[in-house]
């Protein structure tokens, strides 16, 4: 499966994104700087993970689904 995320970042600002699975284990990981993106999940087992958004102002955290 995949995802989208689009953010109301400025272009180039930097952003880290990291999925957690439910026992905190690194599951996927990506620095961008263009925040329109598709991210591929087809190495992710259907479940609930944790993503993290790291930007220049804070961290973002949400639950996502992959079926």
């Amino acid at each position: 499966g995949e995802f989208s995320l689009q953010t109301n970042f400025a272009p180039e600002t930097p952003l880290d994104l990291v999925i957690y699975n439910n026992m905190g284990r690194e599951e996927a990981q990506t620095k961008e700087t263009d925040w329109q993106n598709t991210f591929e999940t087809n190495n992710l087992q259907a479940g609930s993970y944790l993503l993290k958004l790291a930007t220049p102002s804070g961290v973002i955290v949400r639950r996502i689904l992959i079926r």
